[in-house]
């Protein structure tokens, strides 16, 4: 028997939501993790919700449309990509971003040339 993705999200209660509806519904289910690298690992006892972590719900292929037909009538939204992939910051927070990683590059280099100075200056 095929399991299929039936919904997938980032956020814990939805996917409490979610749980408790096929538990009530009788539809068979199970949860696991999806990582930013494409590890699929069972779900821990207490999931937390991480960057680069989804959580997915897998039902069986004779319950798929049930089922999605369930989860559309829920208050939940699901998760087309992880929220590293969903990051987008405005333009004003890249430039901070930009400014800030110059600032560092600079200050490390300075850094270097002292500490090389020294070595040499004995």
């Amino acid at each position: 028997m095929t399991n299929i993705v039936a919904f997938k999200t980032d956020k814990i209660y939805e996917l409490e939501m979610v749980k408790d509806a096929l538990k009530e519904a009788g539809i068979p289910f199970f949860i696991r993790e999806d990582t930013m690298v494409g590890l699929h690992l069972p779900i821990p006892i207490a999931p937390v919700p991480v960057p680069g972590v989804s959580f997915l719900v897998l039902v069986p292929e004779i319950a798929f449309e049930e089922s999605r037909a369930l989860i559309k009538t829920l208050p939940v939204e699901e998760t087309e990509a992880d929220p590293v992939r969903r990051f987008n910051p405005p333009k004003e927070g890249k430039q901070l971003f930009k400014m800030e990683g110059r600032h560092y590059a600079v200050i490390i280099f300075l850094i270097f040339v002292f500490f090389i100075s020294r070595l040499f200056s004995h």
